[in-house]
């Protein structure tokens, strides 16, 4: 079994969710629901309770999961937004603990506290002023840690695209980067129908820290099922050469697209050629790191 702390920062988990239990949650044999992204125990060092976190995409949490499996409510985990880092420091005895909160001004912690509906003394004491404040806290050691089991990604059907997404992966971007001198990207979307991650090499431009897109089809009059893909499930995964990242995709405003059109023109002059050929106004995408 994998045994790992939570990534707390991975930009792709939109909600948390945290439940303290008597005891362990019943897993074995439950199956790995859509949208959980890590699943961590941490057992309480008293043997008092089990403290279980649970990241998931956007929009995707279940709250019936998690709390028919550990039997206890889910509690949502939100950030305040005037926060900045929490630091948590043990004495050598064991007996105390100290947190070092950063906020941006000091009326954070207070709208912080206010939020929470929290009004012990111990809170009272955060909410006068942001620094360290010495309190208690119950203390924890990792159960266990287990990561959303890798999804399969399709590669195109088509074969040359296949051929060279293949190359591309197994060099790790080595080869396939520039393909006959242009440079090129994998893109994975989700399905739109299907909801299975597929993979297709693309011709890609820069502006900036962004990479771009057109949706060509070598001109046809229909959209090509990639572009259909993010339209539907913007957040992305995209290979440039050794770097993978995730990265949200939309559409070019049509300003966007006069200004950044060139660009791509430049790289593959065919796409001005592709636009004259059809009347579907060919879209240009903007890919964002995420």
């Amino acid at each position: 079994m994998s045994r790992m702390w939570p990534e707390n920062a991975r930009p792709d988990a939109g909600t948390v969710l945290v439940t303290e239990s008597a005891s362990a949650a019943a897993w074995e044999g439950a199956p790995w629901p859509a949208g959980l992204l890590s699943f961590t125990e941490f057992a309480a060092t008293d043997g008092g309770t089990v403290l279980t976190y649970t990241q998931w995409a956007n929009g995707e949490a279940d709250r019936a999961f998690l709390a028919g499996l550990t039997g206890a409510e889910p509690v949502a985990y939100e950030p305040h937004p005037g926060g900045i880092s929490g630091h948590f420091h043990v004495s050598d005895d064991g007996m105390h603990t100290l947190n070092h909160a950063e906020w941006i001004d000091e009326q954070a912690p207070r709208d912080a506290v206010e939020s929470s509906g929290q009004s012990s003394a111990d809170w009272r004491g955060v909410q006068e002023s942001p620094g360290v404040k010495s309190g208690q806290a119950r203390r924890y050691h990792l159960l266990r840690s287990l990561p959303a089991p890798a999804e399969e990604v399709l590669d195109s059907p088509t074969g040359w695209v296949a051929q060279h997404i293949r190359s591309y992966v197994d060099s790790n971007g080595q080869k396939g980067h520039l393909y006959h001198g242009m440079p090129t990207l994998l893109l994975t979307t989700r399905g739109r129908k299907s909801g299975l991650l597929r993979r297709t090499a693309l011709i890609y431009g820069q502006d900036g820290d962004r990479h771009l897109l057109v949706a060509s089809n070598g001109g046809s009059a229909q959209h090509p099922a990639w572009y259909l893909n993010l339209t539907a499930h913007p957040d992305v995964t995209v290979q440039v050469g050794g770097d993978t990242f995730g990265a949200r995709a939309r559409v070019a405003t049509p300003q966007e697209k006069r200004e950044l059109w060139p660009v791509m023109a430049k790289v593959f002059p065919r796409y001005d050629t592709y636009q004259e050929a059809t009347e579907r106004d060919l879209p240009l995408v903007i890919l964002e790191r995420s």
